[in-house]
């Protein structure tokens, strides 16, 4: 099956049909009175096939462009934005009353059904539109891009599952290309005092370079019965879409954490404060983070806005007492202004990503953050960085795509989702602080 093709695709496949058209032609013409039967023969049924090709293609661009113009005529002044359903929504069904499944459609339409891949283009065409104020226009690749009830679904779950790189604020990661430049200084100008007038000024050039990015790729595959995809009601869309999304989200964000030499947590040159406590309390790392924000301070010469820590490690703080019972991080703030010395602000509703403020910055739990650092593999990492510094680009959501033929004799579908992301926080290192040693050892409760 040829597919449902665009104006556009079908106009350039017209245009490579008259090629043809006219090679063939002029191949008949250079034949003489005496060229071989059955090359004339064999041409002539090319030059019919291209001609036939060439009519329908026209007559299928006529046909859109009619269309086109017919959609275009119509009054819109009672239409408004949004009010049109998307075509995959959540709760749609089908005139039998059947579950209307974007996977389900996305099988069928490699199983040749014409309905489910009108459906699958209108759906590209409203998520192409939708994502145009997103990250980027990009679907990351020749595949769909989940409907927008399946983001939404999978928005909850995806944030507790990537609090670091959404707190980064990602980019648009450009449409090509596996590798890209980002120019930096590295030695930046220098001036000085003039001695006297008419003397020679100070001669200071800057220096530059460039930091290169590698685009990487996260993918995950779903194996599920051809029988789940063609008869489960409700479909299977939201059981795997979280799968693959929330495994899609954990393992970038653990890249940003600790890919070799680039993760945050394992970069060359930042701020290294050493806490070593055989007894750790709230009360003895208070004075470390305090430490992490002036080594910022101190070397990139600008002001940290982002710490990011473990759930157990925000855990020890929730409850952390002073010497008379009372919280040291108190629910709200209402609370922290009357409290004597509170710690910090915590909301202890939040299960990851935002949860309060230590020091006036705003505290992220991320649980990618390893727990089994150390000599005794029992300690983890704190981060307090200058996030305005950071680069993540990425595109807006992964891409999916279905696969019939590798698993057809055993009746099952693979199902993939990728993306792809490029990142560096190599720009200013001395824009992160990472808090380690003994008194980030598993707490006691």
């Amino acid at each position: 099956m040829s597919g449902i093709k665009t104006l556009e695709e079908l106009q350039a496949d017209l245009a490579d049909a008259q090629l043809a058209f006219e090679r063939h032609n002029a191949a008949l013409q250079q034949l003489g009175p005496d060229s071989n039967k059955e090359t004339r023969e064999d041409l002539e049924s090319k030059f019919s096939e291209k001609e036939a090709e060439v009519a329908k293609l026209a007559g299928d661009i006529a046909r859109i462009e009619r269309m086109n113009k017919a959609l275009n005529d119509v009054p819109r002044a009672e239409v408004k934005v949004g009010e049109e359903p998307r075509t995959y929504a959540k709760g749609v069904r089908e005139a039998d009353g059947t579950f209307r499944s974007f996977f389900r459609d996305t099988f069928l339409k490699q199983m040749g059904d014409v309905s489910a891949e009108t459906r699958l283009t209108r759906h590209s065409r409203e998520m192409a539109s939708e994502q145009r104020g997103a990250i980027t226009t990009s679907t990351g690749g020749p595949g769909l891009v989940p409907p927008q009830y399946l983001l939404d679904e999978l928005a909850a779950f995806a944030r507790s599952s990537r609090p670091f790189a959404d707190a980064l604020g990602p980019r648009a990661l450009p449409e090509t290309g596996m590798t890209f430049n980002v120019p930096r200084v590295t030695t930046g100008t220098v001036t000085a005092v003039q001695a006297t007038e008419t003397t020679t000024i100070q001669d200071g050039s800057a220096v530059t370079d460039y930091l290169a990015f590698t685009v990487n790729t996260v993918a995950g595959k779903q194996i599920v019965s051809r029988q789940l995809l063609e008869r489960s009601d409700p479909a299977t869309d939201t059981v795997i879409g979280q799968d693959l999304s929330a495994d899609y989200a954990k393992q970038l964000d653990t890249q940003l954490l600790t890919q070799a030499t680039n993760g945050i947590t394992v970069l060359s040159g930042t701020n290294a404060i050493t806490y070593t406590q055989a007894t750790p309390t709230a009360a003895t790392l208070y004075p470390k983070i305090a430490d992490a924000v002036q080594q910022i301070w101190t070397n990139r010469f600008a002001a940290p806005s982002l710490i990011v820590m473990a759930p157990r490690r925000w855990g020890s703080l929730l409850g952390a007492v002073d010497t008379s019972g009372r919280p040291l991080v108190v629910p709200d703030a209402p609370a922290a202004q009357s409290a004597w010395n509170a710690m910090s602000i915590g909301d202890g509703t939040v299960p990851a990503g935002l949860v309060g403020l230590i020091q006036g910055l705003p505290v992220v739990v991320d649980a990618n953050i390893p727990v089994n650092l150390g000599v005794s593999t029992d300690q983890d990492t704190i981060i307090v960085t200058r996030r305005e510094d950071q680069l993540l680009f990425e595109v807006g959501a992964p891409t999916v795509t279905v696969d019939l033929s590798s698993l057809s004799d055993n009746l099952n579908v693979k199902i993939y989702a990728y993306g792809y992301f490029a990142f560096t926080f190599a720009r200013y290192v001395k824009g992160t602080s990472i808090i380690s040693g003994t008194g980030l050892k598993t707490p006691t409760f």
